[in-house]
């Protein structure tokens, strides 16, 4: 019977041993990269598509703001009211401006983009509708209370869906975006609302906001999805 050599057996082991070690990293480095979380489930151009969505949506406040001055004096002579009581219906939709995006930021974050933006945007519809229509000046003060309303915390949560969506190193582009537009629209907006009070008459400022609103519904709430992080009740937990 043949002996076997210990030297053989022990080169044996060490190269088990050499194998396990050079695999390990190999299978740790594997596992770590599996069980990184993706920071958004949307394809790139689905985020691109959300994102101009959002821009699109955050151009109704400061818009509404400013195409409305070049019909004040038309608006006050057709009232038969001053400038400075046609003036207070900018102030009011001043406040509400403030006020609107404390209430409604916090509520996307409890149910959802969404159904907020969805409710801003009918609320918003209505009120237009409603001064393109109405011959009242207490009802232009509260149209135009609830006009601000419906618009100006689309900023605000479209701050929140660019979170939502992005990481902090490619965030930066995405709110420039947004913020660009809010900066952009007091720029043209006026001119607009010149040309349509000089040829249209003042009502028409209303029922271009109105056309535009309508436009962003029809394509937002077949295509665009939801991409706010509802939260679970604590008493649910989160399903793994």
């Amino acid at each position: 019977m043949t002996k076997a050599d210990p030297r053989d057996a022990a080169q044996s082991d060490n190269a088990t041993a050499t194998g396990a070690g050079n695999g390990a990293p190999q299978e740790t480095e594997a596992s770590e990269s599996t069980s990184q979380p993706l920071h958004s489930v949307f394809s790139p151009r689905t985020k691109a598509f959300v994102i101009c969505m959002t821009v699109f949506a955050s151009l109704f406040s400061p818009l509404s703001a400013f195409i409305y001055l070049p019909a004040i004096t038309p608006i006050a002579e057709s009232y038969h009211r001053s400038i400075s009581e046609i003036s207070l219906t900018v102030t009011l939709y001043q406040v509400m401006q403030a006020i609107a995006p404390l209430f409604f930021g916090d509520l996307s974050d409890q149910i959802g983009r969404r159904p907020v933006y969805v409710t801003l945007f009918v609320v918003y519809v209505g009120a237009n509708i409603g001064l393109a229509l109405q011959d009242n000046y207490g009802a232009l003060m509260f149209l135009r209370a609830m006009q601000s309303t419906g618009s100006s915390a689309t900023i605000a949560i479209g701050s929140a869906v660019v979170a939502d969506l992005t990481t902090s190193a490619e965030r930066g582009g995405y709110i420039t975006a947004v913020q660009a537009s809010v900066m952009f629209a007091p720029a043209f907006a006026p001119v607009l609302g010149g040309i349509l009070t000089q040829y249209l008459g003042w009502r028409s400022t209303f029922w271009f906001l109105v056309i535009g609103a309508g436009v962003f519904l029809l394509v937002y709430i077949p295509f665009v999805p939801e991409v706010g992080a509802i939260p679970f009740p604590i008493s649910q937990g989160i399903v793994d």
